[in-house]
């Protein structure tokens, strides 16, 4: 991993030291992956879920968004998705 691409995950809260480790060691397997997670529809998911006031639907949505963005340790993320997720939470 170059020092451009570690510094833009460190943006997002990325602790790479930590985070690695899930995958194995290698930097390479980590960028393959998170190159593909704009691909996932979770999002999209979620803003139709609340366009229909789904609030259960948008419960799923944003709880697999939390998982995969956790995965990747986008704490940032995390830190804006936490909080709608955990409001829908039984409601």
């Amino acid at each position: 991993m170059n020092e451009q691409q570690l510094k833009a995950l460190q943006s997002l809260g990325v602790n790479y030291n930590e985070i690695i480790g899930r995958f194995m060691g290698k930097d390479d397997f980590y960028i393959k992956m998170l190159k593909k997670l704009p691909a996932d529809h979770s999002f999209e998911d979620a803003k139709e879920a609340l366009a229909q006031k789904d609030y259960e639907k948008m419960f799923a949505a944003t709880h697999t968004l939390k998982g995969l963005v956790g995965n990747f340790g986008l704490q940032n993320l995390i830190d804006d998705i936490y909080p709608v997720n955990e409001a829908l939470r039984g409601e």
